[in-house]
């Protein structure tokens, strides 16, 4: 117990929570039911920042490890990566040092979606026979001092905390140096644990038990989102994530409390407002929708007004039209135009399909389809029909007409 109390004041206090419900999460993860996610830690922060020391802490309550001795590294190959941690079952997999030129966006995104799902690397042997599946059975504990940006699903997949600046937390090391004197214990405390688990799993309690908190922390967290965020927010695996780590807490506090210890496990807190609102960002239909709105501000494209009388003048390419509710746009111009500025590896009906789902694109009223035929200037072309507010960062459909005509002008001038 003590070296448990050690090795949680190292962690930054708002997420000392999280981290330890991750570093036990493996021993109970086999016990979910099979809908619960099943989540990956990355722990960004610049070289001196102490990411590798609070790696090293997690991975401790499975044996001997310093900051040095990690089990792999994303300098390794993905295929070395994928076999150590099929080995590793039922343990924490700590991965150090993520960077770019260790291991391709590609890679890492492909490894990130088979860890997520349990599966491994479809590979052939010299005479075209499928190899056995060697899926990553760890539960991976990632370092870097950066992470991949513009991959949602990646985002979705993993939590991304950011850890503070080491001497802001632990001036002259005191409470590591602390922890290091007792970190050989840390074993024996998940020993116990594991045998209160043991203990719960032969009563038939602890699959019900999982089961039942998962279900509810899904919904609290669900409302929670849809509060704050709306119903734009399409993150159900962020949710998930977050679910599992707040049972896996909920499951400790009360393993703690039957040896009259809980004092010892910080409140809970969580960023998932924080993680949905990156999540989101990164989804490919909002980064198009951003980068639309910097090219109309910077007068780089134009949208007609379908309202004025305005002759349209030969130049600045046109991406679409507007009246006063909606937004009609081309979608492999607008496409087209967007690319040079914010590379999407999307098409346009995979923009589509997140607008739609997002609730800014409006399908045809007669087959669902994404794009509607309308007559625009004399003309009949394929539009996306859009809500206005989607460019105008404004959903309140009350509005001030004052403002609203000033708005109108604006985009004229």
């Amino acid at each position: 117990m003590a070296a448990f109390k050690a090795a949680l004041a190292v962690f930054p206090q708002h997420m000392a929570g999280a981290l330890t419900a991750f570093a036990l999460l493996p021993l109970v993860q086999r016990f979910f039911p099979p809908a619960a996610m099943r989540p990956a830690l990355h722990l960004v922060g610049t070289t001196g920042s102490g990411k590798s020391e609070i790696a090293a802490l997690m991975t401790s309550f499975y044996g001997h490890f310093t900051r040095d001795t990690p089990p792999a590294q994303w300098g390794d190959t993905v295929n070395t990566v994928e076999v150590l941690g099929y080995a590793l079952a039922d343990g924490l997999f700590w991965v150090d040092d993520w960077k770019p030129c260790y291991s391709d966006e590609r890679t890492f995104t492909r490894f990130l979606h088979a860890y997520s799902r349990g599966m491994g690397r479809g590979r052939l042997t010299k005479d075209s026979k499928v190899r056995q599946d060697r899926p990553c059975r760890g539960l991976l504990l990632s370092t870097g001092e950066t992470t991949i940006e513009g991959e949602a699903s990646i985002l979705a997949r993993m939590l991304v905390l950011e850890i503070p600046p080491w001497e802001k937390r632990d001036p002259g090391g005191k409470k590591l140096a602390q922890a290091e004197i007792l970190r050989s214990m840390l074993p024996g405390f998940t020993a116990h644990f594991a045998q209160w688990i043991a203990v719960q799993v032969e009563t038939g309690t602890l699959q019900k038990l999982l089961a039942r908190e998962y279900e509810v922390s899904v919904k609290g967290y669900r409302d929670k989102l849809t509060a704050q965020l709306g119903r734009q927010a399409n993150t159900g695996r962020v949710i998930g994530n977050w679910a599992t780590l707040i049972t896996v807490y909920r499951l400790l506090r009360q393993f703690l409390e039957e040896r009259d210890a809980d004092d010892t496990l910080p409140a809970w807190q969580d960023s998932i407002v924080e993680t949905a609102k990156a999540v989101q960002e990164e989804r490919a239909g909002q980064v198009f929708i951003d980068t639309l709105g910097q090219l109309l501000a910077s007068g780089d494209v134009r949208l007609v007004d379908l309202d004025s009388d305005e002759e349209v003048k030969p130049g600045t390419p046109i991406i679409g039209y507007q009246d006063r509710q909606h937004l009609y746009l081309l979608p492999e111009i607008s496409l087209r135009e967007v690319k040079p500025t914010q590379s999407l590896n999307f098409t346009t009906k995979s923009i589509g399909d997140q607008l739609r789902d997002d609730g800014w694109l409006l399908p045809s009223v007669n087959d669902g389809r994404l794009t509607m035929q309308k007559r625009l200037r004399g003309n009949r072309a394929w539009v996306w029909c859009l809500k206005r507010e989607m460019l105008d960062g404004d959903s309140d459909d009350s509005g001030d007409s004052e403002a609203h005509e000033n708005h109108q002008t604006a985009r004229k001038v």
